[in-house]
Parts: C-alpha cells; structure tokens; sequence
C-alpha cells in the first residue's frame, strides 16, 4: 500500500486546519502505514508541494499519530517531513520543531532522536546543552582515567627495572 496523491491533499488539508475535523481522520484511520514510509518515498511525494503544503503534511502527520496511536517511533514519516523542512530553511526560529514537541506523542518527533523531556523547543534545548555538559565532564574523567593508567604502567616498568638490578 503506497500513499497517494490524493492522501497528500487530504493531509494538506488536514494540517491547515485548527480544529480537526473528525471525518477527516476517518480517511486515515486504517492508513498508518503512511506513518512508516521510507525518508526516500517521503522525499518523492512532497519534492512538488509548496512550503505551506510542506508544513500542513508535517502537522497532519502529527496529528494522526497522536489521535490513532500510530507507531512510528524514531521513522515516523513527520521526522522525515521536518527534515524536508529543515532543508528548505523553513524552521530556522524552530517554530515548527516546538509544535511537534508539544502536540506529539512520539519522542522521536522532530528530530529523530528519542528526547521525553519537556515537550516544548526550549525544554529540548536545554536538555541538550546539560548532556553536552556531562558528556564533555565525561571525556574529561575518561583521559584523566587514561593518564593514571599510562602512568601505572611507567612506574611499574622502572619499578620492574630496579627490580631485575638487584638480582643481577
């Protein structure tokens, strides 16, 4: 099962939208395979929409994963939309990756990597500013780690050294 073009205008409309419209759902309810398609089929199937068409697939493609429970985890087809986006310079203030922070229910979505902090763009931010932190303190703490051992085994070397000296 392929996605159509005419799945494509339905999503556009649906991302337009503020309210959802629940007969709109109803087209995509048995449809979650949408959800699961390739970054390269994604890519293909948006290449000639417009960047507001753009943006209305990636709000769509949210909001069905959350209202139908889809499961599309770190390849959920509105990761591969937000880096179309990204592409395209359309997020540059992040407003696009703030809506999907707070309306999704996947961890995954935007970026594509697991993050369950506070949902919102600058929750996310900060979260990766202090695991660049620990994670700098940790390279600090592993080459001190790897000083003390290179230092062990010279002292155990001239310690050996002065040992074989007095047997001989």
């Amino acid at each position: 099962m392929e996605i159509t073009s005419r799945d494509i205008q339905d999503l556009v409309k649906l991302g337009r939208t503020a309210d959802v419209d629940p007969d709109q759902l109803l087209k995509f309810e048995h449809r979650d395979i949408i959800n699961r398609l390739h970054w390269n089929t994604w890519e293909k199937v948006v290449d000639n929409l417009s960047d507001l068409e753009l943006i209305s697939v990636y709000k769509a493609l949210i909001i069905l994963e959350r209202e139908f429970r889809w499961i599309g985890g770190s390849v959920a087809g509105a990761i591969w939309i937000y880096r179309i986006i990204n592409n395209r310079r359309l997020d540059d203030k992040y407003d696009l990756a703030d809506y999907g922070l707070r309306n999704s229910i996947n961890p995954y979505v935007p970026f594509g990597s697991h993050y369950s902090g506070v949902r919102n763009i600058q929750g996310y931010f900060l979260h990766q500013k202090e695991r660049a932190r620990r994670r700098a303190l940790k390279l600090e703490e592993d080459k001190a780690f790897r000083e003390r051992v290179q230092d062990r085994k010279k002292k155990t070397v001239c310690c050996n050294c002065r040992i074989e000296e007095t047997f001989f």
